[in-house]
């Protein structure tokens, strides 16, 4: 996969770029695209606290090459008056419900593999609760058609 490809399909799936027509029948649309494109790699190097070149430089690569989740960088908060980021590294959780098909032991030991790829991605330390409020609550429940969560 070339430099290019990996670039459009990161900045796709977790910063929102627009697929566009890359051909040559509309040029105007390419520069535009090439536009956007910069746009969201200042957006990505914004979010991890990288010099903003818009470009793929070394520092960049480094961070786009890091294992991670699927879930996007960013959403669309623009009702918002102020861009929410998540601050805290020290993060609470607890396992409110566990799953019938499961045992206890084996429900922590997945949850606590997922939190430990997390914690080699991220500068995070996770603590589980046993009561009062956390950060992350686990449930496991079935989904009903009316349950529009």
């Amino acid at each position: 996969m070339t430099y290019d490809v990996f670039q459009q399909i990161y900045l796709k799936t977790f910063y929102g770029l627009k697929q566009t027509d890359r051909g040559d029948r509309f040029p105007q649309r390419r520069t535009r695209s090439v536009s956007a494109m910069e746009m969201k790699i200042r957006e990505m190097q914004n979010f991890f606290g990288l010099r903003e070149t818009g470009g793929l430089d070394s520092s960049t690569l480094s961070v786009m090459r890091l294992p991670r989740c699927g879930v996007p960088d960013v959403e669309n908060f623009g009702f918002y008056p102020f861009k929410p980021k998540w601050k805290n590294h020290n993060i609470t959780y607890k396992i409110a419900k566990y799953t019938p098909d499961m045992s206890k032991e084996d429900v922590e030991k997945a949850f606590h593999s997922a939190l430990k790829m997390w914690r080699e991605a991220a500068p995070l330390r996770f603590t589980q609760v046993t009561s009062g409020n956390a950060d992350i609550v686990l449930t496991f429940a079935q989904k009903s058609k009316f349950n529009i969560s």
